[in-house]
Order: C-alpha cells, then sequence, then structure tokens
C-alpha cells in the first residue's frame, strides 16, 4: 500500500471517530401547560389546577333557564373522582336578554371583553325606564314631536327604556298652535350614573329687562364644581347661583358642566326664551326609573366545590366593592363532545362565596375555560 493511500485512510478512521463522538441535539422540550386552568388565592392559600392533570376536564354547557335566559356554563373538575376530590370551578354566564329556545343565539351578544356584575343580592339595574315631559302645559292645538335614539314619538310626554351606562340625547320639536313659534331642544344624560341634575331658571327683574337667575340641585358627591354658559358668547361663571342678562332677545341655550369631588362630569342644557313677550319654548323634565335586574341579565355566577363536597356559590351574598369580574380575551375553540361550537374565555376576578353560614374567599384568581353555544 502507498503512503498516499495509508494516509488517506488514516484521516478518513480519525473523521468517523469524530462524528461519532459529536453529541446528537435533545429534542425539543413539549409544552404541557394545561390549555384550561384555574390560578387563585383561596381564603389565603394558593389554589391551582388544569385540565388534563389530576383527571381534571373541562366541560363545556350552556342551558336556557325558567326566566328564559340564555345561561353559558364552563365547569373544570374532576371527572371520576369519589374520594379525597379536589376543589372545582364553575362559572354561569347569563345573557342580556330573555330568549325563545327556538330562535338563534347570539353568542357576541352574550360574551365579551370587558367587565361583568354578579348575580348577587344586589344587582344593579341595567335598564331604565325614561319619562320625558315638556316644562310648557299641554294645549291639543300644539305639535310635540321626541327624537328618542333615532325614533320620532309625536306626543305631549314620551318615554323609552335605556340601557345603564349608555349616553342618552333626547330632543324635544315644538311648535305652537298659530304656526307662528318654534322651538327644540337636545338634553345630554349618562344613564345610572349617580352624578345628575336639572337647571332650574326664574324670570328677574322688570318685563323690560331680560334678566334670569339660574340653579341646579345636583346628585353626587359634594363639593360640586359649577360652570355656565349662558349660550350669548358671554363670559362663563362659576358661580353656584348666577344671575345672567341678555342684551337682545332670541332663543338660547344655557349649558350647565357641572363636576364632583370625585371628578365626574355631567352636562345638562336649558333653553332661554328671552323675549319681552312671552314666547314659545321647547324645555322639559327627565325622570329615570330603574327596572328591577329580576332575571341576571349580563351577570356572573361563581360556583366553586370544596374537597368536602360542598358547593360554594356568590349568589347568596352582596358583593363587596372589592369584588370584580372581568372577561380579558374570547376566542373561537374546538367542537365538545356533543358537537357544538366552543368559545375559550379568559377571566379574572375577586369574590366571596357562600354555603350556609360558611364563606370562602377567592382573591387573584385567574382562569381559562370554555363555554358552549348553538
Amino acid at each position: 500500500m502507498s503512503m498516499r493511500k495509508l494516509r488517506i485512510g488514516v484521516l478518513m478512521t480519525l473523521l468517523g471517530l469524530v462524528y461519532a463522538c459529536e453529541k446528537k441535539p435533545l429534542p425539543e422540550a413539549e409544552n404541557t401547560a394545561p390549555d384550561f386552568y384555574l390560578d387563585a388565592t383561596v381564603n389565603g392559600e394558593h389554589l391551582y389546577f388544569g385540565a388534563g392533570e389530576n383527571d381534571y376536564y373541562m366541560n363545556s354547557s350552556h342551558f336556557l333557564d325558567t326566566n328564559h335566559v340564555f345561561v353559558l356554563k364552563a365547569d373544570l373538575s374532576q371527572t371520576t373522582c369519589t374520594a379525597s376530590c379536589g376543589y372545582a370551578l364553575s362559572i354561569l354566564i347569563n345573557d342580556k336578554k330573555t330568549s325563545l329556545a327556538s330562535e338563534p343565539f347570539d353568542i357576541d351578544r352574550a360574551l365579551h371583553t370587558g367587565n361583568y356584575i354578579y348575580n348577587d343580592q344586589s344587582l344593579p339595574p341595567l335598564y331604565y325606564q325614561a319619562f320625558l315631559k315638556p316644562l310648557h302645559s299641554q294645549s291639543t292645538s300644539e305639535i310635540y314631536r321626541w327624537q328618542l335614539n333615532g325614533v320620532e314619538i309625536q306626543s305631549y310626554t314620551a318615554s323609552a327604556i335605556v340601557e345603564s351606562g349608555s349616553k342618552f340625547s333626547p330632543a324635544l320639536y315644538f311648535e305652537d298652535a298659530e304656526g307662528l313659534c318654534s322651538a327644540n331642544l337636545i338634553k345630554q344624560y349618562r344613564i345610572g350614573n349617580v352624578l345628575q341634575s336639572e337647571i332650574e331658571v326664574q324670570k328677574e327683574g322688570p318685563t323690560d329687562v331680560l334678566m334670569y337667575s339660574f340653579s341646579a340641585n345636583p346628585s353626587g358627591k359634594a363639593p360640586f364644581r359649577y360652570t355656565w354658559d349662558f349660550g350669548d358668547g358671554t363670559t362663563e361663571s362659576s358661580s353656584t347661583q348666577p344671575f345672567h342678562t341678555y342684551t337682545s332677545q332670541g332663543f338660547y341655550n344655557v349649558k350647565l358642566t357641572l363636576t364632583d369631588a370625585l371628578q365626574d362630569t355631567c352636562i345638562n342644557f336649558y333653553q332661554i326664551p328671552a323675549f319681552i313677550d312671552p314666547r314659545c319654548e321647547a324645555n322639559f323634565t327627565s325622570v329615570f326609573t330603574p327596572i328591577p335586574n329580576t332575571k341576571g341579565y349580563s351577570a356572573i355566577t361563581v360556583l366553586l366545590k370544596h374537597p368536602d363536597g360542598r358547593v360554594f356559590s356568590s349568589k347568596p351574598l352582596s358583593q363587596s366593592g372589592l369584588s370584580a369580574f372581568e372577561i380579558l380575551e374570547v376566542s373561537d375553540y374546538k367542537l365538545n363532545n356533543n358537537n357544538e361550537p366552543t368559545k375559550k374565555i379568559k377571566i379574572r376576578f375577586n369574590c366571596s362565596v357562600q354555603n350556609g353560614m360558611d364563606q370562602i374567599k377567592i382573591e387573584n384568581a385567574e382562569a381559562v375555560l370554555a363555554v358552549s353555544y348553538e
């Protein structure tokens, strides 16, 4: 064998030994984190469990309750446990309206990101009955037209159902019997807001002097900050009960902006018919009556099953001001075992749950769950 062939053979052998000694890359670690879980502090102790671990399973369902309200249910629990079981969590989410069993269900109406209320003993109203009445005395020959959320109503008074938290801007259009005078006014309301007020006006001084006094009786947390805009381009006033004189006749829409001690703000309007001779006006009063939320619309119930078998519920309690429930994320998920579409939701919440005289406090809770729908 020639020296050249010998050297090549030795080199190939060494290369083979080097390649054989190289470490093969380790397989990448699989992500085994559960899709669904609860991570919370329960009575001061950390609690965690997830689907696929310790026989926990995510069960998604829905049903129509006795009030004809659709309820979305997420249940994260152990499936075959008969003894020494762990905690289990159920969340029930009520739809925002009643439904017939035969009608299509709008999942986006019932399920959305944002804050929800608890279906407890102090449910705030979700809707109010608005009743609107002109300050002008009724005459059958005069015309009163209302615009309420895009709906026109021709009558002396008007009413509407308005949603809590919404902005409501009713408008009154008035024409007198002779057709010689017309006026209109739009007001602004934040429905269910603590801070509300109506403007009160009194004509002052001689008939030929267009002087008026203004006041308001606000609800909310005092002290209040007033900003009056008299509608004629003059300097605004911060007085609680200002006087103002108009230098020329005409209709003027007075605007009051109120701010309370919590920095909440509301705005209201009043129309001044500043004329020497009496003229028409379109001022009106508004009364908002809460509609009891007896059906638990858009409300949440939390059920926590204790390892001893007792089920604790958020429903018997009036939740404290620290209690909250928020849906952070909503996304489509797989069909469940009943071949129903599901939504995956990520939630964050604090609440207390009760069974008999015993209570459990759930704090800093985060969960990912699933609910089904049709």
